[in-house]
């Protein structure tokens, strides 16, 4: 639940053009701190946290944009 006018215009796009939020553990600490939208989740594969490095507090998050001839299994 969006709590001012910006918030939920963004939340209203977002719905509006069947965007869904790939991310799905936390990046930082118990939050999740990235967006990453997509319309089409079959392009966007094997996203994962892929821990932190160095110093900061921050996850990585590594995944892969699928090509047509990925998803083919050529």
């Amino acid at each position: 639940m969006a709590s001012s006018r910006q918030s939920r215009s963004f939340l209203e796009g977002v719905e509006d053009n069947f965007l869904r939020q790939v991310i799905d553990t936390p990046t930082q600490g118990d939050a999740i701190l990235d967006l990453m939208l997509t319309n089409a989740r079959k392009l966007i594969g094997g996203v994962k946290n892929g821990g932190i490095r160095g110093c900061s507090d921050h996850a990585l998050v590594e995944f892969t944009v699928l090509t047509d001839i990925e998803r083919r299994g050529v």
